[in-house]
């Protein structure tokens, strides 16, 4: 090979190396969006109450340049995320666990969000209920009478503590986006090898 064309060649293949650097940081990136999006939809699948905050939290990390590794993922800051994944108890530091019980609380999200309508009350744990029990925000259906007892709806239970199942719904995510993250990266170094302009090798 004549000194022009390996000189061609190797200015190519430099261009191709940055070209390509940079295809990856979007290749890994919509990688990441991909991977919120399936743990998104496997929230929803498996945890049938109280998912919209898990599946809401979940965002793409940045990509960083780890020595010429890259790396990112999709990363929920809520410390429970990790819980739902292995199994374990939830608790919050002198806080009470709110669990939304009927459509319009699961809608609403957090009681300090309650608006319009019945206002929330808060009614103590029967004597009965475990040590995870702290009682029971509700709404009354029916006010109290001479005759009658009030009535209430039970719109947010409430724990001190809360010990979850081991879900694997991360693991399960990671297993199902796999396919379309490694087409996302291989189509990308294929468009950076194309998008490379040639010096004219011959």
């Amino acid at each position: 090979m004549a000194g022009k064309d390996l000189g061609n060649v190797t200015r190519f293949l430099e261009d191709y190396v940055k070209e390509l650097k940079s295809s990856q940081f979007k290749a890994m990136f919509e990688a990441a969006q991909t991977l919120t999006l399936v743990i998104d939809m496997a929230c929803r699948a498996n945890f049938k109450k109280a998912t919209g905050s898990l599946a809401g939290s979940f965002s793409e990390a940045p990509v960083l340049d780890r020595g010429g590794r890259l790396e990112t993922g999709s990363y929920s800051p809520l410390p429970y995320a990790g819980i739902r994944e292995t199994g374990g108890v939830i608790r919050k530091k002198s806080k009470r666990l709110t669990i939304p019980m009927t459509k319009k609380a699961v809608s609403t999200g957090s009681p300090l969000n309650w608006s319009g309508g019945k206002p929330l009350v808060y009614l103590f744990k029967r004597s009965s209920a475990g040590s995870g029990y702290a009682g029971v925000l509700a709404t009354i259906k029916r006010k109290r009478t001479k005759k009658n007892p009030a009535v209430f709806q039970t719109q947010y239970a409430l724990r001190n503590y809360v010990t979850h199942p081991k879900s694997g719904y991360l693991s399960f995510s990671e297993k199902m986006a796999a396919p379309e993250v490694e087409k996302i990266i291989g189509d990308y170094a294929v468009k950076s090898f194309v998008d490379t302009k040639s010096p004219g090798v011959k």
